[in-house]
């Protein structure tokens, strides 16, 4: 995720709301604050920026369904809205989801596209008669209207890996798949139908490993390979590679570091992942982290901020948490303030001095989205516990251009 810095003073947004007052329409326009709720209707579409974000919230207050069986008030099947959340905690009701297992995949701020998959849940008893197959549903945000939807064509052998927008105005979808022998990126059309399939093999890179990145004006993407990454037109014709390792086994563009550099993380034949950062100018391979050690179990993304390089790190047991890159490349734990340290912590996203997370709180169970500055060491939470209650499942940053 590739993030600008905002002034506190630029993200105040002004909504338009409707006036509780009188028994007419009229409206008023006032600064949506922490806790705040509208509706889309009064979204400043034209102010999306920086420090906003796309989540999904239910009103129960505990994450794991056994939990939310005994917890006085939780139902089984919560109501799940579609939240933009704004840099200070105000929120817009964008839909309530209809499908109970529909999840918010990605966003096209450009053209107010949400992305949704929906995988129709097998019968609590038995095999599934029929393998579930993926409804790919594109949401216009301004309208909660679904504007597109396919049912992905899954098989025995081929399954859904991967989708996202493609880029810049989300006309398309670029979709992973994984069959017995091979990994498969191809772009469809939002309808479903087949418009490029990129190359499976490279020359010096060798297969690829199942990862994408779009350049921002769309026209390029980074493949991610075995021993490198290499860079393909959106016709699908193959420009360059870059060679990381011959003894690397996977690379994963994970972002652009900036405009002519990709971030990838790669696995060694012998060791966990590391940090590379890559020149799509002049090839040049710098080594970003070294071969980690514990608690460290891999390195998986960073983001560089005013106040130093920050990292999603695989800790024990299938956990992620925040670390910090010091000057000999390797990483700390960094204690996020009230958040829970017997729980994962995701890095969605960054500005130039804070992080998105999404993570557990101390006050919990349910997970919150909270905006962390390091340099201060202070959190703003701007939804989901203390702020309002229940949980965040899933939530997207703004997807801006490389810093």
């Amino acid at each position: 995720m590739k993030r600008h810095a905002v002034t506190i003073a630029s993200v105040l947004l002004s909504a338009t709301v409707l006036s509780a007052c009188g028994s007419g329409s009229t409206t008023t326009t006032t600064t949506l604050r922490a806790n705040q709720q509208s509706s889309r209707h009064h979204v400043p579409w034209s102010q999306l920026g920086a420090r906003w974000s796309l989540a999904v919230w239910n009103a129960n207050k505990a994450v794991n369904e056994w939990q939310s069986q005994k917890t006085s008030g939780n139902v089984a099947h919560p109501t799940r809205t579609l939240f933009l959340v704004t840099p200070t905690g105000g929120r817009y009701s964008i839909a309530d989801l209809t499908h109970t297992s529909a999840t918010l995949v990605d966003w096209s701020p450009r053209s107010d596209r949400a992305l949704l998959e929906n995988i129709p849940s097998c019968p609590a008893t038995g095999a599934c008669p029929v393998l579930p197959q993926a409804i790919l549903t594109t949401m216009n945000m301004r309208t909660a209207k679904t504007t597109s939807t396919f049912v992905f064509p899954a098989s025995q052998t081929v399954f859904l890996q991967s989708l996202a927008f493609s880029k810049p105005r989300g006309q398309a979808l670029l979709i992973d798949t994984q069959t017995n022998d091979h990994q498969q990126l191809t772009r469809y059309s939002l309808s479903g139908a087949v418009q490029q399939v990129y190359p499976t093999n490279f020359s010096s890179v060798g297969k690829y490993a199942g990862s994408q990145l779009s350049s921002p004006d769309g026209k390029t993407l980074i493949l991610g390979a075995e021993h490198g990454v290499a860079l393909v037109s959106n016709a699908g014709d193959v420009r360059t590679q870059y060679v990381v390792g011959t003894t690397m086994t996977e690379c994963s563009p994970t972002r652009w570091w900036n405009a002519t550099t990709v971030l990838a993380s790669c696995i060694p034949a012998t060791g966990l992942q590391q940090l590379f950062l890559i020149s799509t100018t002049d090839g040049q391979v710098t080594m970003l982290t070294k071969p980690p050690r514990s608690p460290d179990n891999g390195d998986m993304n960073a983001w560089q901020l005013s106040s130093g390089v920050y990292l999603q790190t695989a800790g024990g047991c299938g956990a992620v948490y925040l670390s910090v890159l010091g000057p000999n490349h390797y990483t700390t734990p960094v204690t996020v303030p009230q958040v829970s340290d017997s729980s994962s912590t995701f890095v969605l996203g960054a500005t130039s001095h804070e992080l998105l997370l999404h993570a557990t709180l101390s006050c919990g169970p349910g997970k919150s989205l909270v905006w962390f500055n390091p340099r201060t060491n202070k959190i703003r939470v701007v939804l989901g516990p203390p702020l309002n209650g229940g949980s965040v499942e899933e939530a997207l940053a703004y997807p801006t251009s490389p810093q």
